[in-house]
């Protein structure tokens, strides 16, 4: 590489990472002006999910292993779509519970884009083309119509790009496994039950194909491995 081109690599770069924060904001600015508000659909729910461990934790001073204000008593660490044990609740303890998971959205809104251009990248994708993947995976109706109506649990699927990628990384690496790992972990514990699920089936039946396309065992064995460490 002629290193006259590094500065203007870099450049490129943070020039992606400001636009990206730029659409992240943009797009998700009807959350941000209403930050403490709730919504229509499944928002108010979430709340709830996310306020209940806030009161154990922070009142209370316990785990919150059950919540006692609904049905007479539920368990809260048996609930998949219980986020608390992930990321977002440190915005909803720094934030409050409404704009903690309004900047969720905005954060992941913004990781989706990041992690799918760099996706494309990696498999060859170069010049003003390489912002169509992003655009299009994070700007679909699915994303849209499901935040929205506030389905939290939906926020997994930002992470999509960054597992395939340590996946692919990790056939050739094995360092990458931990972090393909990581990320699996982080889908589930943020209440991804939905999203986890289509990512696991969609790497199950991509492993089997890539497999048999390359007469090798070792996308299965990769599959497996990073599911066990997740």
């Amino acid at each position: 590489m002629n290193p006259r081109r590094k500065p203007f690599i870099i450049n490129r770069n943070l020039l992606a990472v400001a636009f990206f924060m730029a659409l992240a904001v943009a797009f998700t600015l009807p959350l941000l002006g209403n930050l403490y508000s709730s919504g229509s659909g499944d928002w108010d729910y979430f709340m709830f999910l996310y306020e209940v461990p806030s009161i154990s934790i922070f009142e209370y001073r316990q785990f919150p292993f059950w919540n006692p204000y609904s049905g007479g008593g539920l368990s809260m660490i048996g609930n998949p779509q219980a986020g608390y044990l992930s990321p977002i609740f440190l915005l909803t303890a720094l934030f409050g519970v409404p704009a903690g998971l309004k900047i969720a959205v905005t954060v992941h809104t913004f990781v989706g884009l990041l992690g799918m251009w760099v996706l494309a990248g990696y498999i060859g994708i170069r010049g003003p083309a390489r912002f169509a993947p992003p655009i299009i995976f994070m700007f679909s109706s699915a994303w849209a119509l499901h935040l929205a109506m506030g389905h939290i649990v939906w926020l997994p699927a930002a992470l999509l790009p960054w597992l395939f990628l340590a996946f692919q990384k990790g056939q050739r690496d094995k360092g990458w496994l931990i972090g393909a790992a990581a990320i699996v972990s982080i889908m589930f514990y943020e209440g991804g039950t939905y999203v986890l699920g289509y990512t696991l089936l969609f790497l199950a039946i991509y492993v089997i194909v890539d497999g048999l396309d390359r007469k090798s065992i070792r996308p299965v064995v990769t599959f497996v491995i990073v599911n066990l460490l997740a």
